[in-house]
């Protein structure tokens, strides 16, 4: 089976027609998400993509590039105390 064969029209149709709407989604399974930022970028979207700890960031950006040939950059986390 190819994850580049995987086709969701219901959500592209919502991509494509929501040209200017910022999307924030959480608690999606973790292959939805690859899915997911695969259908943004086809359609030339910007994505943020935030993990909770920089070894999930790693596995998601492992993830994409094996599964989906897609090239990601990880901005590491900064400790910011707001005292």
């Amino acid at each position: 089976m190819s994850f580049e064969n995987i086709n969701f029209n219901c959500i592209n149709s919502f991509i494509k027609s929501s040209a200017k709407i910022n999307l924030v989604l959480s608690g999606l399974l973790k292959p939805f998400n690859l899915f997911l930022i695969k259908s943004l970028i086809n359609n030339q979207k910007k994505i943020i993509y935030i993990t909770i700890d920089e070894q999930s960031a790693l596995k998601t950006q492992k993830d994409l590039k094996n599964l989906l040939n897609i090239e990601s950059e990880i901005f590491p986390s900064q400790d910011i105390s707001f005292y």
